[in-house]
């Protein structure tokens, strides 16, 4: 938390005072204030829009985190030494420009050497392979307990440091559930194992939604073992989506739907497992089909059934 208030805090408030401070330049011009208010909000605006967009889907994706740093620091210090050659009455305007200069200058130098992935000593880690994409960062790390699949440095997607059983029987149990599954839909890929589990069913059809792309390419690149070669079977259809949204617009049933996208022992995740909020539309099941989600399987009857 410290850390986050002293490194956010003052970037954030100085960005912040950049649209009030041109405000108060543009009260010396010849247009009205209105006008000058205008154009300033609208040109505002459409830069936030444009810089949203720009950050998550290309500059991220193009230059990787430290990288983006780097390029709105260098934004600011261009911006800033263009400043500074325009004459000004106000020493305020130079003070400031030069300031922004300086603290652009720093960021440019030091920001580069900054690690991506946190790796502990202790456990003897080390970094087998990383992806930077505009929905995070990517990366496998393993130790001596095994590999593991991780998205932005902190939440784990599955892997090999723990019994890999454990992950291969959440597909497990809703396949034996069903009588005779033919198809199954998994929301979410993370390393593969517990899709993986599947592929030794005799199920005619395997669809698995995985929202990030990264964490496709790192399953198939290291835990292809342990997935079975889920990717490579032809039984195997996989969609780069958000799962849900696919769910709802797939004009598809399926016997199973197996979802473990949450962590159902921390506060706030108990409502995404009520029949309310994990519940899909009917028409994404078969009759007798069944849905494991978090800790808990749910067997959903056909309407015909007493």
């Amino acid at each position: 938390m410290q850390l986050a208030l002293w490194t956010l805090l003052p970037a954030g408030v100085a960005a912040g005072t950049v649209f009030p401070y041109l405000l108060r330049l543009a009260q010396g011009t010849a247009a009205g204030a209105g006008q000058t208010l205008g154009r300033l909000a609208a040109v505002n605006t459409v830069g936030a829009i444009l810089g949203s967009l720009a950050a998550g889907f290309i500059v991220v994706q193009a230059a990787g985190l430290w990288g983006s740093f780097v390029w709105c620091a260098a934004l600011y210090l261009a911006l800033a030494t263009a400043m500074l050659r325009f004459p000004s009455r106000r020493p305020a305007p130079r003070v400031v420009a030069a300031a922004a200069v300086g603290a652009a200058t720093v960021m440019v130098v030091n920001v580069t050497g900054l690690p991506l992935v946190w790796l502990d000593p202790v456990k003897g880690e080390r970094l087998v392979e990383i992806w930077q994409g505009g929905h995070g960062i990517v990366s496998v790390v393993e130790s001596p307990r095994g590999r593991l699949l991780k998205l932005d440095n902190a939440y784990s997607l599955g892997g090999t440091v723990a019994r890999v059983e454990r992950e291969q029987i959440q597909a497990l149990v809703p396949l034996l559930l069903h009588p005779r599954p033919q198809s199954v839909f998994f929301l979410g890929l993370g390393a593969g194992i517990t899709a993986g589990e599947a592929v030794r069913h005799p199920v005619s059809r395997i669809v698995v939604c995985e929202l990030v792309p990264e964490v496709v390419t790192a399953a198939s690149r290291h835990f292809d073992r342990e997935m079975r070669g889920l990717l490579r079977d032809p039984r195997v259809t996989m969609i780069i989506d958000d799962g849900r949204q696919v769910l709802l617009t797939l004009d598809e049933r399926f016997d199973v739907i197996v979802g473990d996208l949450f962590v159902p022992w921390h506060a706030g995740t108990g409502p995404s497992t009520r029949e309310s909020t994990s519940k899909p539309s009917a028409g994404d099941w078969r009759p007798a089909g069944c849905s494991r989600s978090g800790c808990r399987c749910t067997s959903w009857p056909s309407a015909n059934s007493p």
